[in-house]
Formats: C-alpha cells, sequence, structure tokens
C-alpha cells in the first residue's frame, strides 16, 4: 500500500520555519536559565547579609579596587571609636569603675570625632582595663558595630587605622561595619554560571523595598 504526502504550501513552510526558529529559541532561553543565578539575601539589621556578599566579591572575583578600599577608611575608624564609646558607656550605666589614672584617655575617647593615633593608643590601654572587659563580656546586651568579634578586630587593629596613609586590607572591608540602605548587587561566576547577588537593607524602614526585589529569583 502507498502513502502519497501532501506538499507544504509556501505559508505553510514559512509557518514551519518560524515555528522551529521559536523552539530554537527556547532551547537557548532554558540552555542561559541554567547558567544564569539571581540570589536574594534577606534578614535583619546585623544579620551578616553585607559581610557574606563582600566574601562572595573578595573569593569569586578580584576583590575591592583601591578606591573602593579608600571609600572604607573612615568607616573602620568610626567602626572602632564608636565600639569603645559604647562599651565606656556601659561601664558608666552598669557602675564599672575604670582605674582614674586613665580619666583622661577616658575624656579623650568621649570626646573624639576622628580615630587619631592618640585616641587609638587610649583604646587600646582602656580595652585592656577589668571594666571595659566585664563590660564586653555583657555584649549581648550592648549594640557594638560588628559585634563581639568585630569589636575584637577593630582593637586589636587601632593603630593601624589610625596612620595617615591607612589603606584597608580586604580582610578589613569584609569586617567594616556599615548600615546597608537600599539595594546593592554583587555579579560573579563559579564555574560556568553567573550569579547575581541581591543584598537589601534589613532594617525595618528598608523591607518594604524587599518584594520589588523577588523579581527572577532562583
Amino acid at each position: 500500500m502507498c502513502f502519497s504526502s501532501k506538499k507544504k504550501t509556501a505559508e505553510e513552510e514559512v509557518q514551519a520555519k518560524k515555528n522551529k526558529e521559536i523552539e530554537n529559541q527556547l532551547k537557548e532561553d532554558r540552555k542561559n536559565l541554567h547558567q544564569k543565578m539571581k540570589l536574594l539575601l534577606l534578614g535583619t539589621g546585623d544579620a551578616g547579609k553585607s559581610t557574606f556578599a563582600k566574601q562572595m566579591k573578595v573569593i569569586h572575583k578580584e576583590g575591592f579596587t583601591k578606591p573602593e578600599l579608600e571609600k572604607f577608611v573612615e568607616i573602620l575608624r568610626d567602626n572602632c571609636l564608636a565600639g569603645m564609646v559604647r562599651l565606656l558607656f556601659a561601664c558608666n550605666e552598669w557602675s564599672l569603675e575604670i582605674p582614674k589614672k586613665l580619666k583622661p584617655q577616658v575624656e579623650l575617647v568621649i570626646n573624639a570625632t576622628e580615630l587619631t593615633e592618640d585616641v587609638a593608643t587610649a583604646v587600646k590601654l582602656l580595652w585592656e582595663t577589668e571594666a571595659v572587659q566585664t563590660a564586653f563580656s555583657r555584649n549581648n546586651e550592648i549594640q557594638l558595630p560588628g559585634g563581639a568579634s568585630g569589636t575584637v578586630y577593630y582593637v586589636e587593629h587601632a593603630l593601624r587605622f589610625a596612620k595617615r596613609d591607612y589603606l584597608p586590607t580586604q580582610d578589613d572591608v569584609i569586617r567594616a561595619k556599615l548600615r546597608t540602605t537600599g539595594i546593592t548587587e554583587v555579579t560573579f561566576n563559579v564555574g560556568t554560571t553567573e550569579f547575581t547577588m541581591v543584598d537589601v537593607g534589613g532594617q525595618r524602614s528598608e523591607r518594604r523595598k524587599w518584594l520589588n526585589c523577588f523579581v527572577d529569583i532562583n
């Protein structure tokens, strides 16, 4: 038994070609979808979202450029100074007495507007006192910039931060505490996959912006 096939008309040929092009485009889109991932970082303030995003930039990209590093100079100095000021206020609130001989250092730090080398020296002296260490042991009751580990790091490197020619290292920037406002994106590649990490502020005032970020999230 023989079957004859009907020859396609010119219009059908054009439509078949279009269908093939659409199928190929869909295959390409599916392929690209697997090669691109968009990640949204959500959480409360101080949850570590921005720290994680910065770590990914250092690990999977070339890290921070010199101009970007320079932007963190004053941030890190302020982190160090603010942390010690909060500990000193806690000492006063909890009646933890700092040796009288260090009163000039207490006044210097509390009244300081920037982390100079003299202020940094005072910060390190006060850090060693029993009163400040006792206050620090209750760090869960104090909102310290960078948390407990951040405060230890800032004090340890206070003199380096205070130098006039100070340029932050990649690790300094990762540990820097800066309140995230708005939306920040970091794009990096792992193998053949491109990741776009979206970091949004965790404070209550920033959460209304979260909804707009859920588009195309994988």
